[in-house]
């Protein structure tokens, strides 16, 4: 990096010695504001930030020394140095255009070029804001717009709505240059950088040297997007240069790099430079000739393209880690593979004590750098392995044996050693009995009893000749031998079993089989029906030995024939073993607990397994609440309380339910409400297997979908967990990611609108006229319709300077009018009225929201908080929308 950085330094030398003064830098334009973290920056001078992300003016003496910002008013230069910005402006605050209101760092002119260089020193971050860097050229320009980040320092920029970095030109061409910095941009919403440009003009990225990563998380947004013009099309140049082995990555929702222009992306290398590599989503290419700088990973689904008449110098630094590198131009300085499979042979080795063998290991990619692994024994004093892979057994027991690439990836594969006592005498062996006579069309059965160390086994022998010649019986391999019924033919035939076992082999004396003539037969008696004999109860004696003597992975299964009840020394005969027990129930129940889930030294009471089902004890509103009128079945368990460990229950639902999920809530009955337990596929046969720690009612609610909620930060048990799964499943709300909800998040306009737009059942506007009269919605966002749809239904409108102001958060009281709004649009009553007197901070409620907020208390839709507040200018939660939306789907829409 040394080496290079200083190339940069002697050519950036030689070009500014060939510029005239005035090129090296520009007072910023007539017309042009700047904002940074919501504090207007109008002159020379240094601002710090704090750990919350705020931007104050210094007023030392001194130069201040760190998380810093200096602003060059002289020649437009903005410098960050480790700084933190959190804030933006609020509308009401800027000038007339919201993309700036909610942006970190804002530039605007709106009569001639917008213009800033910012230079980056240490690591600079952007957060918790709506908009990153927007330099915006707008209203009344005709100008361009141009954005250079430079410096040997990095930023990253996390936005929420809209773009990481905006550069837009509403009159001219648009142009972002980044020199030599590492910039992160990440929008969970919208596109990670924006270049927006007039239609038919040019829209420019370059990257020289450093580094690029651009994400769009949602489903609409680009890593890079180019846009002409406010329409989903438009007509212009859209380019991406990279030079100086500068690195590009763009991913997200939408696409890596995408543009709504008529015309191609043109990506192309810098001229007189070095190039660069570009990733569009998991496709990388090489433009021009690169060296590597830095460490270069292609992972898994990822590829990299070395095209012909391209070079990549790696450098040393290229590894490829399950991905793929394709090769037709000029590679050097050597590639890293990176193993990604490790595997066993055998996987399974059962060994006596003091027995060896030799495991294989087997490694992929076959053409991985580095092949060799390290063995470990999880339990040397059982089985040793050496560095060959070689296992020798050393006492009776089990062992895991674990071969791991040596390469640093990860990857490992196991084999279970079992040791046996090894066998130091060959077996004693009798035969009984040593003759034995049978009629004619009878069988006989021949058996040995065999002892001695280790594993034995048997093998029986026939002689037809007095035992001269023996020969060995097909699949005659047990300790006894039944003869197949006899014929006279068969008369003085002989019978032995040789017994083998580790430490010798022996065969056991001969036998003699007497054949008599069969009698004639006697008159049949007339056949008489058995008695019933009703199944046997488990014998729970028998039970627990069996369960004593069991193997670790063996399975235990208990037909309970009628009986319900377990005495709890089964589970402490299985706490912290191995070994599973099924519980038989009859017609398709069963129960299953796996020894391994029981605690040990606990001691459990006798409990009762009894299960009923389609009982009536749940109302069925209480049922209906949950997810509308599905199927469900209801299910009384005899056990009342805690089990003390989790067993499976497996219950028939009806072969005509495969495919569906049963969803298991449990019932309080003193709160007469349902909550979420788990759920399960139904499978071909009709049954589900339901996971359970505890027994008492149970409503299993049968749907197309598992009711189990994907997102990780929604908490088990907390006020709003069953309200965001209704949302969810209703498809009235989605998750601000795909395993995020965002309880405690700000809702904002755009949020709101989108719910109720969810709720109508996004309805078809295609038809309508679609003039979008917000110079701050995209059309192509991904509230675009829903804002539309808003607007003519009178949900909600804009403000009167023609913005909706999407980003905005919303207040309980501005929610609640669009709830009011909503309810007015589909004709439902809206004659209810709480009293908001009753509230210590009623009187707080602004006059034109009245009606609206009075109405949602009068139809507990919105409520106090615990400190009996009705806090209407307080900001509405994700939550919060989630718990309302639930509410009045449940009793104003069913009414």
């Amino acid at each position: 990096m040394g080496k290079k950085l200083f190339s940069l330094c002697m050519a950036l030398v030689l070009c500014l010695s060939l510029l005239p003064a005035t090129a090296l830098a520009a007072a910023p334009p007539v017309d042009q504001v700047l904002y940074v973290g919501g504090v207007l920056i109008s002159r020379t001078g240094y601002w710090t930030t704090d750990g919350k992300g705020s931007v104050t003016a210094y007023t030392g003496e001194s130069t201040p020394t760190d998380n810093y910002i200096h602003y060059d008013a002289d020649n437009n230069i903005l410098t960050l140095h480790n700084a933190t910005i959190k804030e933006a402006l609020k509308y009401s605050d800027t000038p007339p255009n919201s993309l700036i209101s909610d942006a970190a760092i804002g530039v605007l002119n709106q009569k001639d070029d917008a213009e800033l260089t910012i230079t980056l020193a240490g690591t600079n971050t952007i957060a918790e804001v709506g908009n990153g860097i927007c330099v915006l050229a707008h209203k009344e320009s005709t100008g361009n717009a141009s954005l250079t980040i430079m410096g040997n320092g990095s930023l990253t920029a996390s936005v929420s709505v809209n773009s990481g970095i905006l550069v837009q030109s509403n009159g001219g061409n648009a142009t972002l240059s980044i020199e030599n910095a590492e910039v992160t941009t990440t929008s969970s919403s919208s596109y990670g950088v924006l270049v927006r440009a007039k239609d038919s003009s040019n829209a420019s990225l370059t990257v020289n040297g450093g580094s690029l990563t651009a994400t769009g998380k949602s489903e609409h947004g680009a890593g890079i997007q180019y846009t002409f013009g406010s329409r989903s099309s438009g007509s212009g140049e859209p380019s991406l240069t990279v030079s100086n082995s500068a690195i590009v990555k763009a991913s997200g929702g939408k696409g890596g790099i995408s543009t709504n222009s008529s015309t191609d992306i043109r990506i192309e290398d810098g001229n007189n430079s070095s190039g660069g590599i570009v990733f569009d989503d998991d496709k990388g290419t090489v433009y021009g000739d690169v060296t590597l700088e830095d460490n270069l990973t292609i992972g898994e689904d990822e590829s990299l393209t070395i095209p012909a008449g391209a070079s990549l110098d790696t450098n040393g630094k290229l590894t490829v880690d399950g991905g793929t590198l394709t090769q037709n131009g000029t590679v050097t300085g050597g590639v890293t593979y990176k193993v990604t499979g490790v595997s066993l042979s055998p996987d399974i080795l059962t060994l006596d004590v003091g027995e060896s063998s030799t495991l294989t290991a087997t490694i992929t990619p076959d053409n991985a750098t580095d092949k060799s692994v390290t063995w470990e024994s999880s339990a040397s004093g059982v089985a040793t392995v050496d560095t060959s892979g070689k296992v020798t057994a050393v006492s009776v027991g089990t062992a895991t044996i674990t071969a791991t690439a040596a390469d640093g990836s990860g990857e490992k594969a196991t084999c279970s050693v079992t040791v046996n006592e090894a066998a130091t005498t060959a077996p004693s062996i009798t035969t009984q009995p040593s003759s034995t006579t049978v009629t004619e069309g009878k069988t006989a059965t021949f058996s040995v009893v065999a002892t001695g160390n280790g594993t034995l086994t048997y093998q029986w022998q026939q002689s037809t000749d007095s035992g001269s010649t023996w020969t060995n019986i097909d699949g005659a391999t047990n300790a006894a031998y039944t003869i197949p019924a006899a014929i006279l033919d068969m008369n003085g035939y002989q019978y032995r079993c040789k017994v083998t076992g580790t430490g010798g082999e022996v065969t056991s004396n001969a036998a003699t089989l007497t054949v008599t003539a069969l009698p004639e037969p006697e008159p049949e008696p007339e056949p008489t029906p058995p008695p019933y004999i009703p199944p046997s109860k488990p014998n729970w004696t028998s039970v627990a030995r069996k369960l004593a003597n069991a193997q670790p992975g063996d399975t235990v299964t208990v037909k309970m024939n009628g009986e319900t009840e377990v005495p709890g020394e089964v589970w402490e005969t299985i706490a912290g073993r191995d070994v599973t027990v099924i519980l038989d129930m009859g017609g398709n129940v069963s129960w299953t607990v796996d020894g391994n889930d029981v605690p040990t030294a606990t001691h459990f009471a006798d409990m009762d397994f009894g299960v009923d089902r389609n009982t009536t004890g749940i109302d069925v509103d209480v049922i209906n609440a949950i997810t509308g009128e599905v199927s469900s079945v209801q299910i009384t368990l005899a056990h009342d309380g805690e089990f003390g460990f989790t067993l499976t229950l497996t219950a028939p639902l009806g072969r005509e339910n495969a495919g569906s999920w049963a969803n298991l809530y449990h019932y309080h009955e003193d709160a007469e409400s349902l909550s979420y337990e788990t759920s399960g596929e139904i499978q071909e046969d009709g049954t589900a297997s339901l996971k359970m720690t505890h027994a008492s009612q149970y409503a299993i609610i049968i749907d197309e979908q598992s009711h189990e909620l994907p997102f990780t930060d929604v908490t088990s048990g907390a006020w709003y967990e069953g309200a965001v799964r209704y949302a969810y499943l209703h498809d009235i709300m989605e998750g601000m990611s795909a395993t995020t909800f965002q309880p405690n998040g700000t809702l904002s306009r755009a949020m709101a609108v989108q719910i109720f737009y969810n709720l109508e059942g996004q309805p078809d506007i295609s038809g309508e006229n679609l003039g979008y009269p917000y110079e701050d919605v995209d059309a192509q966002a991904w509230y675009g319709d829903a804002v539309y749809w808003a607007r003519i239904t009178g949900v909600a409108t804009g403000y009167g300077d023609g913005t909706f102001q999407p980003g905005d958060s919303i207040t309980r009281q501005e929610f609640a009018q669009m709830l009011y709004n909503y309810a007015k649009y589909k004709g439902y009553d809206l004659t209810a009225e709480g009293d908001l007197t009753a509230f210590p901070d009623g009187s707080e409620v602004q006059e034109w929201a009245v009606p609206a907020m009075a109405w949602a208390n009068g139809n507990a839709l919105i409520n106090g908080h615990d400190d009996g507040t009705i806090d209407a200018v307080g900001t509405a939660i994700r939550a919060q929308a989630a718990s309302i939306l639930m509410r009045f789907d449940q009793t104003i829409q069913t009414e």
